[in-house]
């Protein structure tokens, strides 16, 4: 088996991949003292980040950007450190680290919230956005991705330190989690720092009414469905599932999008519809 890291180099065994991980976590923190963006601690392509030496160069170009948009609000550029090893790695090599050799894989991890932090206290300031938001590869559409100890008692905890970073400078949070969510959102909704649960996919099982009636005080994000809705489905039916949406939150603490993005594929009078009714609705 071979698969390529984000450098180009070979993994032909697992010893390839806990060298490669070894120098990557040496290559992070380097980076942490120096405040310098890091290659091995972040999506090969991005927005804000790839194109920069130091971190503070980052927060001076999302700045530059929000000033030309008018009052737009733009997130903060999300914490992640899970989706950039499965990322940087694939699944399977990861998989077979953790496995093998869990106390590199957990230090690997906090390497990765150590870089997050840094790039959090480098970045905070909420008069450029006041709004964060990190992510969790959490489920597929009908269970968790990995095993419930590894999800509660690995990741998220080190995803409540990047949470509580964030809420440290007065943000307000967004968790976004792919896929089935509900084993986890008594906890991580428990801590009392999330805002906002993002997205709600029908395919995962996510409903907005049952999720209001449970959680009455949090935000409800994108549940317009990408995958088949919005894709394929009429403006009617669309304008019928953005209506059904907002009155099953009780039309108070929803966004209204894309469960996704608005891809390609997406048809624009298709959009256009989800946003219009959206509109139309709460005028």
């Amino acid at each position: 088996m071979v698969d390529h890291a984000g450098d180009g180099a070979p993994f032909k065994n697992i010893d390839d991949v806990k060298r490669m991980v070894n120098k990557d976590i040496e290559r992070i923190y380097e980076c942490v003292d120096k405040k310098k963006v890091c290659e091995q601690a972040q999506f090969p392509y991005r927005l804000f980040g790839g194109e920069y030496e130091y971190l503070s160069e980052v927060k001076e170009n999302f700045k530059r950007v929000v000033g030309k948009m008018e009052g737009t609000v733009m997130i903060v550029p999300e914490s992640c450190t899970l989706y950039y090893v499965l990322e940087r790695y694939g699944i399977d090599w990861w998989s077979f680290l953790y496995h093998d050799y869990p106390e590199l894989s957990i230090k690997y991890l906090d390497a990765l919230t150590e870089y997050e932090l840094a790039r959090i206290d480098n970045f905070a300031d909420i008069s450029i956005s006041p709004i964060s938001f990190t992510s969790d590869p959490i489920g597929v559409n009908d269970n968790l991705l990995f095993s419930p100890n590894f999800t509660l008692d690995v990741l998220l905890p080190k995803t409540k330190k990047l949470i509580e970073r964030w809420k440290s400078y007065g943000y307000y949070y967004i968790y976004f989690a792919d896929g089935f969510k509900r084993p986890i959102l008594d906890e991580i909704l428990s801590w009392g720092l999330i805002d906002a649960v993002d997205p709600f996919k029908s395919l995962a099982h996510m409903d907005v009414k049952k999720f209001r009636g449970r959680y009455p005080n949090v935000t409800i994000c994108q549940p317009i469905d990408c995958q088949k809705l919005l894709h394929s489905g009429t403006p009617n039916e669309i304008r019928k599932a953005t209506t059904r949406a907002i009155k099953e939150a009780e039309a108070k603490k929803i966004f209204i999008g894309s469960t996704s993005e608005v891809h390609p594929s997406v048809p624009i009078k298709n959009a256009m519809m989800m946003y219009e009714t959206t509109k139309n609705f709460m005028a």
